[in-house]
């Protein structure tokens, strides 16, 4: 959805502007590609704080969310880990069932052919196994082994609330465009509302993750800095003290869907 403005006539013949949200594809082709599906803007952007304020002054529903995250990370962390060691012992199995074969051939108890034919068969199981082997690997390592902590998390969005408030509009669409991940929209009757707001928080990449940005963005709004942030110095004792206090998350990604 992109931003449009409509304008229209009153009866004192004073004209007045209307800011929506409407389908791209009405926007950019017209009704022939979709319909406008519009929201209005004030209101969807007042329900989007008013719902971002609500969870940050539930401290209690906050905290559940984010512990409920943290149990589904461990869940599936503990499956993957669990399908790796099968497929090792497959692995294993494999092996032995190779050396088996081979020593059956050596000794004239198997003939070529069907030597041929398992030795291809275990081969194809071995080469998917491995496949998949690194495949939970390679998502192991990046997966988040780390525990949110809710009191992080409770702190950023304070700070963004605060910083939302009084600074620009142009800034305020940056704020919510780094921490919005999707926004849903239902239809009750003729009226659009808003139904979820996905927040997402990423601190895998310090320099560059949509969740660093945020941080230096909101910290140097409240004191005044506009220059854009440097990269980050490989020296912890050289990170600015702001960003220092949100390492502990460094690696955890997650999203938090906002409900009414």
């Amino acid at each position: 959805m992109v931003p449009s403005i409509t304008t229209y006539t009153r009866k004192d013949w004073t004209k007045r502007k209307h800011r929506y949200y409407v389908c791209s594809n009405f926007h950019n082709k017209g009704s022939a590609a979709c319909k406008a599906n519009s929201i209005k803007a004030y209101e969807a952007e007042d329900e989007v704080i008013n719902r971002i304020e609500k969870l940050v002054t539930n401290k209690q529903k906050l905290y559940k969310t984010l512990k409920e995250i943290n149990s589904s990370s461990a869940s599936s962390l503990n499956k993957l880990n669990k399908e790796l060691e099968q497929i090792e012992n497959r692995l294993l199995e494999i092996q032995q069932l190779q050396d088996k074969y081979m020593e059956a051939f050596e000794k004239n108890t198997l003939p070529i052919d069907i030597l041929q034919e398992r030795l291809q068969k275990v081969s194809n199981e071995k080469r998917e196994l491995e496949q998949k082997k690194n495949e939970i690997a390679v998502h192991l390592s990046s997966s988040d082994s780390k525990v949110i902590q809710p009191e992080l998390i409770e702190m950023l969005l304070e700070k963004f609330l605060f910083v939302y408030k009084q600074t620009s509009r142009e800034n305020q669409k940056q704020l919510l465009q780094l921490l919005i991940d999707k926004i849903s929209i239902k239809q009750t009757g003729k009226s659009r509302t808003i139904k979820n707001i996905e927040l997402e928080f990423d601190f895998t990449e310090v320099n560059i993750s949509k969740t660093f940005i945020l941080i230096h963005m909101l910290y140097r709004e409240a004191d005044n800095e506009t220059d854009y942030p440097q990269p980050i110095p490989a020296s912890d004792n050289k990170i600015p003290p702001y960003l220092q206090q949100f390492l502990p998350l460094f690696m955890v990604r997650f999203s938090v869907t906002v409900l009414n």
